[in-house]
């Protein structure tokens, strides 16, 4: 249909769905308050803008925080805090040229701008992964990309829950896979500034989750895939100048930092956390071998398969990434899926020893590997129909999963303590979450709450208001057989009324950018390549 081939039209379309899926759940505030793992990533980022140092002693961090050597630190990696650091610094800045008060006004552009970075890191982590395919010579349709990433279980925490750590930590490992494909790939004439440029990368991935450290190795997972598509070059990145220099200079910046930040050089985060649970406790719990083996299956396939955000289900592009670990075609693949193991195990574990999911969305311990599982997923098994079509039917479930979550009382975490489906009584879970989701389709009051809780709503919402009273509203709603008394309503009603239209047009422009790049994504961010599934 002309219609759908139409740029315009994709553009407007795009942006409706972004609009829709921008929540106010966390944005209609002032400010990050206290106390959560967001609240340890604004200190960080708090402290750099307003302080210029990392002296937390301004920021009155939470109580659970490293406490030691003299130091008193949020006990969140810096790394989030770091990238989020500029949208703070631009929102503060905005905020003081329109003499703004950010500690009473709702929305206020330091909060607004701040809580765009997070979008912000989620579309250009996929641009990155566009890039990455490109540089492979791989073709691809760019909305199923899309569809694949945002499908992926990560929109939510762009999208709805900004502070957490995850979009930052999938835009370091996008970044890092896209400079070592081009690294590695023939006719690159930037070898020297990206082999000096690797390590920085490594740095500021391993400062923003300190536990993965299977970072390390995916560079070498690339040249691997690069070779099994025939582009590798001859360049031995570990024996560049450039990277050994830059590797000195990263390992330097590390040091300095870790002693400002802990008062010692300190690698394991389990220090920094105070925990000393580790995974020989979990292994030497076991009787024996086939204890141990039964256990670690168990984990795996409640992880793969359970109604609880099972990955099967909710986060499919994470389930192939599993999955292509089994598939083996030649000496290199070989080596990927061994290199795939040690990266999946290694967050596996952390559901392992926690026996639970992360009292959040989905299984977000994973979704770091997703830029790595959607470059293996079409290097290695893009061409088997029956799995291109899982992987695009459940992305579009998985998509309305992130719609529907806590619309109702089945999709939404217990604020008491439930038995999850690992068998442990635990608090913020949902043991049949993907149950309670298929019977939140036929809700009305979920499509409701989706629309007023989404941007899209606030802009409706806005536009009516300028027309007509609060009382003129709540009556059509009424004439409408709609709960327009509801306390939840009317106070978004007042809070809407407070916000000023100016930030509202702000945030259509930004996602109006972020669709008009993706529907013209060809001119920005591929090479030369056809790029057409």
């Amino acid at each position: 249909m002309k219609i759908i081939s139409n740029k315009r039209f994709q553009i407007f379309l795009l942006l409706f769905i972004f609009l829709l899926s921008l929540r106010i759940d966390y944005r209609f505030d002032t400010s990050i308050k206290c106390c959560s793992d967001e609240y340890d990533y604004f200190s960080h980022a708090s402290t750099i803008v307003y302080d210029f140092d990392l002296d937390y002693s301004n920021q009155n961090i939470r109580d659970f925080s490293y406490y030691r050597n003299d130091k008193n630190t949020p006990i969140g990696f810096i790394g989030t805090g770091i990238l989020l650091s500029p949208f703070l610094f631009t929102g503060n800045l905005i905020s003081e040229i329109i003499n703004e008060n950010p500690a009473t006004e709702i929305l206020n552009f330091q909060f607004l701008i701040y809580s765009f970075a997070s979008i912000f890191y989620f579309f250009v982590s996929y641009f990155l992964i566009i890039n990455s395919l490109s540089h492979l010579k791989i073709q691809f349709n760019n909305f199923h990309l899309l569809l694949i990433f945002s499908g992926s279980g990560l929109s939510y925490y762009a999208f709805e829950r900004f502070g957490m750590t995850h979009v930052f930590e999938v835009f370091c490992l996008s970044l890092l896979i896209n400079i070592s494909i081009k690294y590695y790939s023939k006719g690159n004439v930037e070898n020297k500034l990206i082999a000096f440029f690797i390590p920085f990368t490594l740095l500021i991935g391993f400062i923003t989750r300190m536990s993965n450290f299977y970072i390390f190795i995916v560079p070498y997972l690339i040249k691997k895939i690069v070779q099994h598509r025939n582009l590798l070059n001859k360049h031995n990145l570990f024996l560049k100048k450039e990277f050994i220099l830059s590797s000195v200079l990263v390992g330097t910046i590390y040091y300095l930092l870790s002693i400002e930040l802990y008062g010692e050089l300190i690698f394991n985060p389990q220090k920094i956390y105070g925990t000393s649970i580790n995974a020989t406790d979990i292994l030497q719990s076991q009787n024996n071998l086939l204890s141990l083996l039964a256990s670690v299956m168990k984990t795996l396939l409640l992880t793969l398969l359970s109604w609880e955000f099972g990955l099967f289900w909710v986060s499919p592009i994470l389930f192939l990434g599993i999955v292509s670990i089994f598939y083996k075609t030649s000496r290199s693949s070989y080596l990927v899926n061994t290199g795939l193991l040690i990266c999946f195990a290694q967050n596996l574990l952390i559901v392992h020893i926690w026996q639970a999911l992360g009292s959040s969305y989905g299984f977000r311990y994973l979704f770091s590997l997703i830029p790595l599982s959607i470059i293996v997923y079409f290097v290695y098994l893009d061409k088997h129909l029956i799995i291109r079509r899982y992987l695009f039917t459940f992305s579009i479930f998985s998509n309305l999963s992130v719609f529907f979550f806590e619309t109702t009382a089945m999709t939404q975490l217990s604020t008491i303590d439930v038995v999850n489906s690992f068998g442990k009584s635990i608090r913020y879970s949902a043991p049949e979450y993907v149950r309670g989701l298929l019977f939140s389709f036929f809700e009305v009051e979920s499509y409701m709450i989706i629309f007023t809780t989404s941007f899209l709503g606030v802009l409706f919402f806005k536009l009516l208001s300028t027309f007509l009273s609060h009382e003129s509203i709540i009556g059509l709603l009424e004439k409408a057989g709609l709960p327009a008394q509801n306390e939840d309503f009317l106070n978004y009603l007042d809070e809407l009324s407070v916000i000023g239209g100016e930030k509202v047009i702000f945030t259509v422009l930004f996602l109006y950018l972020a669709s008009y790049f993706i529907v013209n994504y060809k001119k920005y961010f591929t090479s030369q390549f056809t790029n057409k599934h």
